[in-house]
């Protein structure tokens, strides 16, 4: 998880976030993957992106796991994905 300052006035209060820059397929969903299971059912990640194969893997990862894909951004060449665990398994 991630304590960057910037990265944190980004998130909304109580989202753990997740910087995932400079990974690559399959890496950023992977980490989500694992850090998703320290999110409480209904709590929000942040996960910050650079691979440009990010949009569409966590809608695809997102649906599967059923946790619903809350929030999606692009500014540059960094994406934003926030996520709230739902009840199912991620």
């Amino acid at each position: 998880m991630s304590d960057d300052p910037d990265l944190k006035a980004l998130a909304p209060d109580g989202a753990q976030i997740l910087d995932v820059r400079g990974f690559a397929c399959p890496l950023p969903v992977l980490k989500t993957r694992k850090a998703i299971k320290s999110v409480d059912d209904g709590g929000l990640l942040l996960v910050v992106a650079t691979d440009p194969a990010a949009p569409l893997d966590f809608e695809v990862y997102c649906h599967r796991a059923g946790n619903p894909l809350e929030e999606q951004w692009q500014k540059d060449d960094l994406f934003g994905f926030l996520i709230r665990k739902g009840g199912a398994a991620a």
